[in-house]
């Protein structure tokens, strides 16, 4: 192996790799190059042939597929002109003699194209046809000097989502087979899931070195040739693997991947890591403080939209909020949903972070084995391009980062690579270049036939049509001017996927158990989501609410509610807001605190009656009912505004409201009234006053008949009311105390919690009998279901726990 040499411009000390034997190799950068060249013809040294910084001889990985014979061209497939002998120098003379400066002999030429319709036309014409260079390909190599762009030490990447299956370890590939190609330093991507990762398949095919094997051994290496020894290679991007045995897959602690990380920055000037899913939180947290760029990989279908969105809310939970702001969303399309809307689900991540960049469905890619960077598609490449440069140049957010600013020349290497890694070695082929012809049938055609007319009608006519013509793409060829910035986008006011009905399990008449949740000290209320991904649980007396992760059942985050104890929880119909009934038993402090669900930070805090109990939103989501204990009274709240607008007299001791399918009504239980008042929402005046057992406690509404159930506290019943007629048309015994009530999604069954007893009721719909009675802890307060009928919570304050529920069996 040819050992590193040194920039050959006088008083250059950066290394240079020993690549090519022709001058280009010989130094750092183009700038010194081009001095280089003038200080050898200021000597009478300069020799033929010498080629400009960036060309290629043919020969493997170098030849272009346009069906003819390889040629010299930049490697950003686009001619750079001939600079005339000592053009600079006579420019910058002028300039400083007060003379604007001469144009450049070539100004008036256009660069050559290499793809696409334009290629193929100047590839058939021998050349004597140039329509120039058009904007795509003027946009890719904008991109490509991006991705080239200085970096002031070493960078580290993270490519991370929640959700396994999304194409993460194909991003973390791709991202680093075009970091690889288009730097000079050493790049680096890294297997960090423990449990068989496909990361080497996907690059090498696989390999017997795994990182597990280098953080036994890491105390031995102590230079770039033994690094080599854990590591494969594509096409230049070195390649470590994960372990490849789930029963033996060992997870790494924070400390370890401190330890990995610093090893591998001793010796690359890229690293990325493709995070497993399953990683512990200590090294997540570890890999994150680390980084300097963050992509989260998610997929425009229902669950890798929202689990991206959970990553970022992630991220922002855990003290990461700045990375979270400042990362890259890539939404990979070999998988789609109808039930998506694609632009706002675009606006709702381009609100959230740095930048969102789509990554278009390809088939070699969506097969999921050995990615050969040659078969990946053009528009699919460009992007992984834009991710490239997005990723190495942070300022950029446009979704096209070649229009920004003319890029500056790429200056030397501000690291000395070390002498003694290989880059590139010389049993593996380098990765061909990404600018190919596209096969556009029709177009390539009629550029044929265009060229074959022009040559049977003689030379003069073609010389005609090339002086004559206007050139289209003179201007194309140069990047074109600095973009406005785009205003600032609003997160969506609609749920990002329709209101379509979800697929609802069955509830069955026996519903089983699962493990309890520790989800705080006091949990006495619980809530889930609209979309039934997480269940908030508020604990008073800790002033903090849990959230749990529905998929897991295990706690997330947990989120301080400095203004108070929350007592009660209900969510606007989109999921976004939270509402928190905040009240102490002191009565001295009474409001409504608004969380803002995807930052799980409270906006606001809007000051009501004595003892806010469980509130509810109209179906619009425009105003919030909030039950007033104490005051006999509705406080009704302006969701736009979060004020007050107004306050209605009702019968005394509101404890609980649930509002009407149709969004006329709302039904409050009336605890010491024995009352379930009727209030109309259009006119906002109590229009019927339902008689019901001692203590009615908690009110549902049935979701699908024109039937209301609540639960009356010290008549150890629930009753099951007609809301055409408002008359009770069962009552039915169940255990001591019973607090709260809700339905299954399907209608099915009742379930309510009985506080005294420690257990479950559940009440047939249909014959209005108790159907089984359930253990769950001691002191359960309340009950939530999922929408989708897989799940449900009840919160047991005395035993400390969360309950989980099938109510499918």
């Amino acid at each position: 192996m040819r050992s590193r040499q040194r920039c050959a411009l006088p008083g250059c000390e950066a290394y240079v790799a020993p690549v090519a034997s022709d001058d280009a190799g010989r130094y750092c950068s183009a700038s010194h190059l081009r001095a280089g060249l003038r200080l050898r013809r200021a000597a009478g040294t300069q020799e033929p042939g010498t080629r400009e910084l960036g060309t290629r001889e043919p020969g493997p990985g170098g030849a272009r597929r346009q069906g003819g014979a390889a040629e010299q061209t930049d490697v950003i497939g686009v001619r750079q002109p001939d600079q005339g002998q000592d053009e600079a120098e006579e420019q910058a003379a002028r300039s400083a003699n007060g003379h604007a400066p001469a144009p450049p002999r070539d100004q008036g030429r256009v660069g050559r194209p290499d793809s696409g319709w334009r290629g193929a036309l100047f590839s058939a014409s021998g050349g004597l046809i140039n329509p120039g260079v058009g904007r795509a390909e003027v946009a890719r190599a904008g991109l490509v000097r991006r991705i080239r762009g200085e970096l002031s030490g070493p960078l580290e990447v993270m490519v991370c989502s929640l959700k396994g299956g999304v194409g993460k370890t194909t991003v973390a590939a791709c991202l680093g087979l075009v970091l690889a190609e288009h730097r000079s330093e050493r790049v680096v991507v890294l297997d960090a899931d423990p449990h068989a990762g496909t990361l080497a398949d996907r690059l090498t095919g696989g390999t017997g070195r795994s990182m597990r094997k280098l953080i036994n051994d890491i105390d031995r290496i102590d230079s770039p040739t033994a690094v080599t020894r854990y590591t494969g290679e594509a096409g230049g991007l070195h390649v470590i693997a994960g372990d490849q045995d789930p029963a033996t897959g060992e997870s790494f602690d924070g400390a370890e991947y401190e330890r990995i990380c610093a090893l591998l920055t001793r010796y690359y000037d890229i690293v990325i890591t493709d995070c497993g899913s399953g990683l512990a939180q200590s090294t997540m947290n570890t890999a994150i403080s680390r980084t300097g760029a963050l992509v989260v990989v998610g997929t425009p279908t229902v669950d890798g939209a929202s689990r991206a969105a959970k990553t970022l809310d992630w991220l922002r939970a855990n003290g990461h909020a700045e990375k979270a702001a400042d990362a890259v969303v890539v939404l990979c399309r070999d998988q789609t949903s109808e039930q998506i809307h694609r632009d706002r689900l675009i606006t709702y991540f381009a609100a959230r972070c740095r930048a969102v960049v789509e990554i278009p469905h390809d088939p070699t890619l969506a097969v999921g084995g050995r990615i050969d960077p040659t078969a990946i598609r053009d528009e699919v490449w460009s992007s992984f391009l834009r991710l490239g440069a997005l990723v190495v140049e942070p300022d950029l957010s446009t979704d096209d980062p070649g229009a920004r600013r003319p890029p500056p020349p790429p200056p030397p290497s501000s690291r000395r690579p070390d002498p003694g890694l290989p880059r590139r070695r010389a049993e593996h082929a380098p990765a061909a270049p990404r600018h190919r012809t596209r096969r556009r049938g029709r177009r390539v055609l009629v550029a044929v036939g265009i060229t074959l007319a022009l040559l049977a009608g003689g030379l003069a006519g073609v010389a005609f049509v090339t002086q004559n013509a206007s050139p289209p793409a003179a201007a194309a060829a140069v990047p074109p001017p600095e973009a406005a910035p785009p205003p600032e986008p609003e997160l969506p006011a609609a749920p990002l996927i329709p209101a379509a009905a979800p697929a609802i399990a069955p509830s069955v008449p026996i519903p089983t158990l699962g493990a309890p949740i520790a989800a705080g000290a006091t949990p006495a209320f619980v809530a889930a989501t609209p979309d039934g991904q997480r269940a908030y649980v508020a604990n008073a007396d800790a002033k903090a609410i849990t959230v749990v992760d529905t998929a897991t059942n295990q706690v997330s985050t947990t989120i301080p509610v400095e203004a108070g104890p929350p007592q009660f929880l209900s969510f606007s119909p989109d999921g976004r807001r939270l509402y928190i009934s905040i009240f102490n038993e002191q009565r001295t402090i009474a409001m409504i605190g608004v969380l803002d669900t995807t930052t799980n930070q409270m906006v606001a805090t809007v000051p009501v009656r004595t003892r806010p109990f469980a509130s509810a939103v109209t179906r619009d989501g425009k105003r919030l009912y909030v039950p007033n204990h104490d005051s006999g009274s509705i406080s009704v709240i302006d969701t736009a505004t979060n004020a007050v607008i107004k306050d209605i007299k009702v019968a005394a001791n509101p404890h609980w409201i649930d509002m009407s399918h149709d969004g006329t009504r709302a039904y409050m239980a009336n605890h010491e009234s024995n009352l379930i008042c009727v209030l109309d929402l259009a006119t906002d005046n109590v229009i019927a006053r339902i008689r019901v057992p001692t203590s009615p406690h908690s009110v549902a509404v049935h979701p699908t008949r024109p039937l209301l159930a609540n639960v009356n506290y010290d008549a150890n019943s629930a009753t099951f009311i007609d809301t055409n007629t408002n008359q009770v048309i069962a009552t039915v015994p169940v255990g001591r105390n019973p607090q709260a009530i809700t339905w299954a999604p399907d209608g099915r069954f009742a379930y309510t919690v009985n506080n005294t007893d420690g257990t479950v009721s559940v009440i047939d719909a249909d014959g209005f009998r108790v159907t089984a009675t359930i253990h769950t802890g001691n002191g359960p307060t309340s009950v939530a279901v999922l929408p989708n009928g897989r799940g449900g919570y009840v919160t047991n304050l005395d035993g400390q726990t969360v309950s989980v529920l099938h109510p499918q069996g």
